[in-house]
């Protein structure tokens, strides 16, 4: 059993608040906060399975901030959550089941997925309009394979950001709230899964987890106050830590 270090908590306690407080528009706070875990030793297994009980509790703070400024639209929401949850079941089942070898490539491919998902470019002022319905059915399909992504690695916030930006027409705002709901069913699912199989650290889990609910909580009233401009920013500076953290971890 991984032993509890007082010095390892506040060390994750300060990091998952910067990161979730920036994050809670973007998303990929998993990103930062898995490397960190396994950097402190944690298995790759715990790692995962800890910060998804984190996670929860980090959806729960951006949805509150978003949901008190009616920046989240919940038909996509909950489209999105039912086929995402199909995923996320497959993937989070898929983790326990490989080495711990195989769970490192595996996650170094992942994020090296999401970072180059990041820097695509975007219209992020155009509303559902015009829509081609092809376009629609691909990004269905996308919210299956980032359940699958996000049950097994986390992270699942940068793409679901770009889905419901690029194939379903939201402002960054807006796909900022709504990609809150169907994380929360990703997040949900796959801790269910990681419980049962006795991979979550519930010590360091809380300590994420408080760090968490007001990073998010938040980062989400301060992005919605200062504007989409702004987060836009903010997630490109997300996008250059990432980078680092990926040359560090190679």
């Amino acid at each position: 059993m991984l032993d509890f270090s007082f010095f390892k908590a506040v060390i994750i306690f300060a990091v998952t608040f910067f990161v979730t407080f920036v994050g809670a528009s973007t998303g990929g706070s998993a990103m930062f906060t898995i490397p960190l875990c396994i950097f402190l030793g944690f298995p790759v297994h715990v790692a995962v399975a800890t910060t998804r009980f984190s996670a929860f509790f980090s959806m729960l703070g951006a949805f509150f901030g978003f949901s008190k400024h009616k920046k989240i639209d919940y038909r996509m929401g909950i489209i999105g959550s039912l086929i995402a949850c199909v995923g996320a079941y497959f993937g989070s089942n898929m983790l326990l089941l490989i080495s711990e070898e195989l769970a490192k490539k595996v996650m170094g491919f992942v994020m090296l997925l999401l970072l180059i998902v990041s820097f695509l470019k975007k219209n992020s002022s155009k509303e559902k309009t015009s829509l081609s319905e092809w376009k629609k059915c691909f990004g269905y399909f996308m919210f299956f394979i980032i359940g699958g992504i996000g049950g097994a690695f986390g992270g699942q916030g940068v793409l679901l950001v770009y889905t419901l930006t690029l194939f379903f027409g939201m402002n960054f705002i807006v796909a900022a709230g709504t990609r809150v709901i169907v994380s929360f069913f990703i997040t949900t699912i796959s801790l269910i899964i990681y419980s049962n199989a006795g991979a979550v650290h519930w010590h360091y889990g809380i300590v994420l987890a408080v760090a968490s609910l007001f990073g998010t909580y938040l980062g989400a009233i301060y992005s919605i106050k200062k504007g989409e401009g702004l987060v836009e920013k903010i997630f490109e500076a997300i996008v250059v830590m990432i980078s680092l953290k990926l040359l560090c971890f190679s």
